[in-house]
């Protein structure tokens, strides 16, 4: 399964991470963080983007056709990202309680 176009295709001018970016900076940034923290957690964000990236990009198949093997690696990566949203979800239901 190919991740990424061949080499010398042209690249579109498109972003996909930054909005999720921008969801996450308003989402879990307090507004009042400053410019250290916000650079830290953007560079936090596109770290864990580029772990995800290159995951995929070595380990799927190198043909044209999805493999058992692509959709089993896609499902564990589905499986521990969506067990870290629980995580964060009861991480801030914990936080909301001791705040009322």
């Amino acid at each position: 399964m190919r991740v990424l176009p061949p080499r010398g295709a042209a690249v579109v001018s498109r972003k996909y991470l930054e909005p999720g970016w921008k969801r996450f900076e308003q989402q879990c940034l307090h507004p009042d963080a400053g410019d250290v923290q916000r650079r830290s957690m953007r560079q936090a964000f596109y770290a864990g983007a580029l772990v995800v990236f290159s995951t995929l990009e070595s380990q799927v198949s190198q043909g044209d056709e999805i493999t058992d093997a692509d959709m089993d690696l896609m499902s564990t990566i589905d499986a521990e990202l969506r067990a870290f949203g629980a995580e964060l979800k009861r991480l801030a239901e914990a936080s909301r309680k001791r705040s009322s």
